[in-house]
């Protein structure tokens, strides 16, 4: 995953610093301008703010960011916890509402959960064939027996899981793997790709449901879409 947090606060803050340390990419903004910047600059799974985010009132910042991304995942970090104050984040647009008090590791757990959600997702296990795919330990697996990726390597799988039967770009791959820091050229993507699809292949999947779209980018299949285009 790939989460857009703005740093205005100590909860926030805290969060960051659980996010680093489960391995999650994060990307900070100081602000509600350089967070606006920074979620059209990236593909993202979810955005976490104060609701009093420093330079934007909270119905600007969620109308923006649905306009940049209606499918991003937004959490909304509330001062209280007063009833009036949660609904009308929700009713401008926030997928969920937490309090400043709540730690960081059940902030974690709800991003994981709406991001799920927006992907049609119940639980974090997403299985297609015979890969299986565990968003909460970050690990893959074939026919019950884990792949051997790299940590990008999982996170390239993950991306294109999340949208699956959908075509990711290049672009946007070196984006949430890199996080617009350092980013080698595009033919890193393809060592990662020849890479995975040798992993599956190793564990008796089938290589080609990480399709190659010519000129466009990536996509990885199930079966329904695979004998749609055969």
């Amino acid at each position: 995953m790939r989460i857009l947090v703005a740093e205005t606060s100590w909860t926030t803050v805290a969060l960051t610093s659980q996010l680093i340390a489960e391995d999650i990419g994060v990307m900070r903004a100081t602000d509600g301008e350089e967070l606006l910047f920074m979620a059209e600059m990236a593909h993202l799974n979810a955005v976490v703010f104060d609701s009093r985010l420093r330079g934007l009132p909270l119905g600007s910042s969620l109308r923006n960011l649905r306009n940049l991304d209606p499918n991003v995942s937004i959490v909304v970090i509330g001062r209280t916890d007063a009833p009036e104050e949660r609904a009308r984040a929700l009713d401008l647009g926030a997928d969920d509402v937490v309090t400043e008090t709540t730690s960081p590791a059940e902030i974690i757990a709800r991003i994981r959960a709406v991001v799920r959600r927006r992907a049609g997702r119940a639980t974090p296990r997403i299985e297609i064939g015979p890969l299986l795919l565990d968003m909460e330990t970050q690990t893959a697996s074939v026919h019950g027996t884990l792949m051997r990726l790299t940590r990008l390597e999982y996170q390239l799988l993950e991306f294109l899981a999340l949208g699956l039967n959908g075509v990711r770009t290049k672009a946007a791959i070196l984006t949430q793997l890199y996080l617009l820091q350092d980013e080698p050229g595009s033919r890193i993507v393809d060592a990662y790709v020849c890479r995975i699809r040798r992993e599956l292949g190793r564990l008796g999947a089938d290589p080609s449901m990480l399709r190659t779209v010519w000129s466009r980018g990536y996509m990885l299949t199930d079966g329904q879409a695979m004998a749609a285009a055969a």
